[in-house]
């Protein structure tokens, strides 16, 4: 079994690097990846696709979706409590019956992380979220120390690395960030209640550092876009449902991020700063529902958020 599900595992990595060109392309609709085939096989081959522009495109993303959900059902199915290391000969009894190695849990790992934080087919990182969530609910609860710390630790390094504003980073500032918000939605989530939301407000603070700090006209672009980023992300957690008692004590600061955005000379900022208001609003005031106009149930009061 062990070796089978580091085949099925190699399979699905494989698979995904060979859709990556499209799906991680910054606009995979009717892309054609560059071939090495000759000219006559590569005109055959561009006729074929300019037929039908969208099926290369659904290809790639069903081949995404499903590897993905499959990796995120290994994590979910197979007990990783015994997960041992393939160089460690001097593992414990249980290590000898474990059926997923670490080597194997560090590939899946860094498939869906790669999956949410390089797509950016919508369908295709939101069906990494679903396996990722598995899989950081898996390690949330695990009993082993250095399982049950990763997500933390997946969330400072990220959190650093959106900090330092990097102009050569593959981290997606169009798109809502594509990706981005969904990695952090996922490991904050999961969360267990023993926890005390420690991972949440660490990631609340963080991001209302960012957004709240000071407009500057004379900054780059680049610098700009991890405002961006920390605007696209609270307006993800703010709109999970399941986060709405541990998001009330951020709304106030939340506004005042959104507020703040619009004094940007960035289009970028702006936009994400409408977003982000639009999602707290809903937040606070509920969405109408035509059928069911008297149906509020999805709004908080306006005391209990801005008092």
């Amino acid at each position: 079994w062990r070796a089978l599900i580091g085949d099925i595992v190699d399979c699905c990595v494989n698979v995904a690097n060979i859709v990556a060109v499209v799906i991680n392309s910054s606009s995979p609709e009717g892309n054609v990846p560059d071939d090495k085939n000759s000219p006559a096989e590569t005109t055959t081959i561009e006729n074929k696709v300019k037929l039908m522009p969208e099926y290369l495109v659904v290809c790639c993303w069903r081949s995404a979706k499903e590897t993905s959900l499959l990796l995120g059902q290994i994590t979910s199915h197979i007990p990783i409590s015994g997960c041992y290391d393939d160089d460690d000969v001097n593992g414990s009894d249980d290590d000898a019956t474990s059926i997923l190695t670490l080597k194997t849990l560090n590939r899946i790992s860094d498939f869906l992380r790669d999956q949410l934080l390089l797509s950016r087919h919508r369908g295709a990182f939101e069906l990494a979220y679903s396996a990722f969530v598995q899989l950081a609910s898996t390690l949330w609860t695990n009993r082993i120390a250095s399982l049950k710390s990763r997500p933390q630790i997946w969330v400072d390094q990220l959190i650093d690395r959106i900090k330092v504003h990097d102009p050569n980073d593959e981290l997606c500032s169009t798109r809502r960030s594509a990706g981005l918000p969904y990695y952090f939605q996922a490991i904050v989530v999961t969360e267990p209640a023993v926890n005390n939301s420690k991972c949440f407000n660490f990631l609340m603070n963080n991001l209302m550092s960012i957004a709240l700090r000071p407009i500057v006209k004379e900054e780059t672009q680049h610098v700009c876009i991890f405002c961006v980023h920390s605007r696209n992300i609270l307006r993800a957690l703010i709109r999970d449902s399941t986060l709405t008692d541990r998001i009330q004590p951020f709304i106030s600061d939340g506004i005042k991020s959104a507020i703040l955005g619009y004094n940007s000379e960035y289009w970028q900022i702006r936009n994400s700063s409408t977003l982000l208001f639009s999602a707290i609003v809903r937040k606070i005031f509920g969405v109408k529902n035509s059928a069911l106009s008297v149906h509020v149930s999805s709004s908080s009061s306006s005391p209990r958020c801005l008092g």
